[in-house]
């Protein structure tokens, strides 16, 4: 049984008090999605490079389910190692209302990419692993998963280097991990991005594009 508890319409408790932090400038908020928070001390933090623990995994699923149970879904990512688009060196979980993602689509179908992975292979450009998460998991349980899911992400990236003749210098493997509240998926990184060619002398690129975890929820906010 979880050890967090969760109140009743968390949804639009969090709704409620981010409009407060706002309206009190606490909380700065700006239209690219930056958020700056103004607080007292600096904290200590975990690094984002270290692997998750058991009560991480604990309040992200508890946090997935308490919204899920309030009609509305969350879609959760975290990024780590230097390809992964991590955009901070402390440890973070993120998270987006996937609803939010519908937004400026327009009135093509759109579904939650993630959703489809953990039941079947799907033909996508990226190696990923999924696994599925049914009912109430022990934070042991979750932990387990996730370890799993890195395992085999790591001898992925090992088995390409090796026939690939590269060597990845001793790193921590770079990969991105999404949650949703049936399943759990990891995508290993070889790199953050990349650059799009023009076809011309000069400029050879139009720039560079990366991306992060939003990539497995069939979202690309780089």
């Amino acid at each position: 049984m979880s050890s967090i508890k969760i109140p009743d319409g968390l949804p639009d408790i969090v709704a409620a008090r981010f409009q407060e932090a706002k309206e009190s400038g606490d909380l700065l908020a700006f239209d690219s999605t930056a958020a700056v928070l103004d607080v007292n001390g600096i904290p200590t933090f975990l690094s984002q490079t270290d692997p998750l623990a058991a009560d991480d995994l604990e309040a992200v699923y508890a946090l997935l389910s308490a919204y899920r149970s309030a009609g509305q879904r969350l879609f959760g990512f975290f990024n780590s190692g230097p390809h992964s688009g991590a955009s901070q060196p402390h440890r973070h979980v993120q998270f987006l209302p996937v609803e939010s993602m519908r937004e400026g689509l327009g009135e093509g179908e759109w579904d939650l990419l993630a959703d489809g992975l953990a039941e079947k292979q799907a033909k996508i450009p990226f190696t990923y692993f999924a696994a599925p998460i049914k009912g109430n998991h022990s934070p042991e349980k979750l932990h387990e998963t996730y370890l799993a899911l890195h395992k085999m992400a790591r001898y992925a990236m090992d088995t390409f280097e090796k026939r690939a003749g590269t060597d990845g210098g001793g790193e921590e493997m770079s990969y991105n991990l999404a949650f949703t509240d049936s399943s759990m998926i990891i995508l290993p990184r070889r790199a953050e991005g990349m650059a799009f060619p023009t076809g011309l002398e000069d400029p050879k690129e139009t720039g560079v594009v990366a991306l992060n975890g939003t990539v497995p929820g069939g979202h690309a906010a780089g």
